[in-house]
């Protein structure tokens, strides 16, 4: 199976936008390699795991994110995926208080002496250390700054169908968080 879903992967074009049929199946793939624990399982059967570890080169948010204070972000992402027409990497956008950067003089000056990075780059990092990093970063009026691991992307874009089969349409923070084991479900959905 692991095999076959490897093989499935490499099979998607880069040359354009997945459609959402091949997202959805390529989430519930990665689900199953990365989250369910298939490949590291394949990885030490085969003794790989006593030579290297898995590694991938991805984008990473989290190091920007310590540069602002996080009231002042209002919605970040890490992205990093190139695709025909569209290469998304680290952004972040937030708003400085003007009462932060009045004394300064002007915006350009309080950056000068703050510097704020929103701006990211790709970093090798083991596949649970990038399943652990930030994807997305989005302040909700409720909670304030909600930081969504890639771990819980998969397990959302994985589970949204069984939420929806159910009927709970974001009605039910419980049995989402309960039902699908997705956290990430309870801070999108509410």
């Amino acid at each position: 199976m692991v095999g076959g879903d490897l093989e499935y992967l490499q099979s998607l074009p880069n040359s354009r936008l997945l459609t959402h049929a091949e997202i959805r199946l390529a989430a519930g793939v990665l689900r199953r390699l990365l989250i369910d624990g298939q490949l590291s399982a394949v990885w030490r059967i085969i003794g790989a795991h006593k030579a290297t570890k898995l590694i991938v080169d991805a984008t990473e948010i989290d190091t920007a994110l310590k540069t602002w204070n996080e009231a002042w972000i209002q919605y970040a992402w890490a992205g990093g995926a190139n695709a025909s027409g569209a290469h998304h990497t680290v952004v972040v956008f937030g708003v400085v208080p003007e009462e932060e950067h009045k004394p300064y003089g002007s915006v350009d000056e309080f950056l000068r002496a703050n510097p704020l990075t929103y701006q990211g780059e790709k970093r090798k990092m083991t596949v649970d250390d990038w399943l652990r990093s930030t994807s997305v970063a989005i302040r909700t009026n409720k909670i304030g700054l909600v930081k969504i691991p890639r771990r819980a992307v998969l397990t959302v874009t994985t589970c949204g169908h069984h939420a929806a089969s159910q009927g709970w349409h974001g009605r039910s923070k419980i049995a989402l968080g309960v039902e699908s084991r997705c956290v990430a479900c309870v801070a999108i959905w509410s």
